[in-house]
């Protein structure tokens, strides 16, 4: 607690000593300052990275968010402007500058993280040309479409089994770490047709839709079974208010997203009592056939648009 009250108790004394109408009326000149110094720790930062071997962006946003002023130029200009070293007027620029650099600082990060998404886009973004080159003239494969939890552990298990696939997210984050891992994940919007067709949806054997959002799962289903009808589909659900919805549109695995972890709740609870292993699964599978059951009958009676 005391670093924070110390920190707080800093920074109070900084602000009292800034003269908010000396420094309107020598705007330029505290802008002028700040303008150099940044430049010049921009560069000086952004070209030691480089020489240290980190990555551009790396080396961007460190520069970025070391290009303000320090605490420590108070306390190196305070004794001098006390000693008669430096003229008020001159301490009272910097002081200013160097303060104002400071409060910068946050925006520069935001700058950073903005360059940064920008970069990975551009890094992980494929054209046709290139995806092409990558995964090759793929046939019968598996297209995962949103690669979070489930479409990694899905990815992973394909990988293990020698099954050709390719995966697609717009989450720059999950792409980046996917390749990094040597998964053959790229970044694009899974609801456009185009870019299932740049991932040889033509020729792939089925899609695999892990999205997080019922509606958005629904929304690419039917994008598939217009633009791609012989294509097979399976989807992991949200709750189950398309499951009906899902089943019209050949969706042959719609599997809620609460559905096996109740079940398993429920097992655990049924161990509790001393169920024998048998019976247990016995309930379980009847409430399985017992839901597949409901589905087949919403899909039967539901008008087709």
């Amino acid at each position: 607690p005391f670093y924070g009250l110390l920190l707080g108790l800093f920074f109070m004394t900084v602000g009292m000593m800034i003269d908010l109408r000396f420094t309107f009326l020598h705007s330029m000149e505290v802008l002028s300052v700040i303008a150099v110094v940044s430049v010049i720790k921009i560069i000086t930062v952004f070209c030691l990275c480089l020489l240290f071997k980190l990555h551009k962006v790396t080396a961007i946003k460190s520069a970025l968010l070391l290009a303000g002023g320090g605490e420590f130029v108070f306390i190196i200009f305070m004794p001098g402007m006390h000693l008669g070293l430096i003229n008020q007027e001159t301490a009272q620029i910097i002081f200013s500058a160097v303060a104002i650099s400071m409060a910068l600082t946050p925006l520069l990060a935001m700058i950073g993280k903005f360059i940064e998404d920008r970069w990975t886009i551009k890094e992980n973004t494929i054209s046709i040309k290139n995806v092409s080159d990558e995964i090759g003239d793929l046939k019968n494969h598996i297209i995962v479409v949103g690669f979070g939890r489930v479409g990694r552990i899905i990815s992973t298990i394909l990988r293990q089994k020698m099954i050709p696939f390719v995966a697609i997210d717009n989450n720059m984050k999950k792409v980046s770490a996917g390749r990094n891992d040597g998964f053959p994940v790229f970044y694009g919007d899974g609801q456009r047709s185009v870019v299932l067709s740049t991932l040889g949806a033509e020729k792939a054997r089925s899609v695999v839709v892990s999205v997080y959002s019922s509606k958005m799962t629904l929304k690419i289903a039917t994008m598939i079974s217009r633009q791609f009808p012989k294509l097979q589909v399976s989807a992991r659900m949200y709750g189950d208010d398309f499951e009906s919805k899902l089943a019209q549109l050949g969706v042959i695995v719609v599997t809620p997203d609460s559905l096996e972890p109740s079940l398993q709740l429920a097992s655990a609870v049924l161990r509790s009592f001393g169920t024998p292993p048998e019976e247990i699964n016995q309930a379980v599978d009847a409430y399985r056939r017992d839901l597949s059951s409901e589905l087949k009958q919403d899909v039967n009676e539901t008008p087709r648009e």
